[in-house]
């Protein structure tokens, strides 16, 4: 509860006296006994959160927010570019798309996303990055099957596999099902999904039936 709460305070995202109200209400159903102490901890960060927060800038745990072992392999490995590193990897990833080529061609659905005026770069092959972050049930022709969500590296595997018409592909640890719905899509072949987890089978078939995609 603290966690959360002292996060909502740091990130400014609600009034500060709501957020300790609800933490104090909060604790009151759950166990009265730490009541006091969550009230009075709250309240002394936001008497001195400027002080507090100016020092944990200074501790590398607290300002990257990775436990010192990989702090310090990483300065070890790369000591002149090492706090960029950890500051790319807090940073939210991109948003990259996976034209369904069964459904469309990249020119046309590029049209589409112009259309909308949604900033976006061609990366190649199938991938195109969407600049800004959107709600991915927002995104033209998703429900329709006619793009999925996948990171570009991941894109990449499926034409390093050099896949020919009726090949037997065994696809084993499968879900949730980017690379196996990939591959129906840019070539006519024999896959077989595999999935240890039967609740991630689920999202194998809910990716398959989106894209329009029967396997035998």
């Amino acid at each position: 509860m603290l966690h959360i709460a002292l996060f909502q305070l740091i990130s400014n995202r609600s009034n500060s006296y709501t957020v300790v109200d609800q933490a104090v209400s909060a604790s009151n159903m759950i166990n009265k006994r730490h009541t006091k102490f969550i009230n009075g901890v709250l309240r002394s960060f936001l008497r001195e959160k400027v002080s507090i927060l100016d020092k944990a800038e200074k501790i590398d745990e607290a300002k990257y927010s990775y436990p010192i072992w990989w702090i310090n392999l990483i300065k070890n490995e790369y000591p002149k570019s090492w706090e960029n590193i950890l500051d790319i990897g807090n940073s939210h990833p991109p948003l990259i798309i996976r034209v369904n080529i069964k459904k469309g061609s990249i020119s046309n659905y590029i049209k589409k996303l112009e259309k909308y005026n949604i900033e976006h770069l061609y990366l190649g092959m199938e991938a195109i990055l969407i600049k800004k972050p959107m709600p991915i049930d927002s995104l033209p022709g998703f429900k329709e099957g006619e793009v999925s969500i996948q990171d570009y590296g991941a894109q990449l595997a499926t034409h390093l596999l050099d896949l020919k018409k009726n090949y037997n592909v065994l696809d084993a640890c499968a879900a949730p099902g980017g690379k196996a719905c990939h591959m129906n899509e840019i070539e006519e072949i024999k896959l077989t999904a595999v999935e240890a987890d039967k609740q991630r089978v689920e999202r194998i078939n809910e990716n398959l039936n989106r894209l329009g995609i029967l396997l035998k």
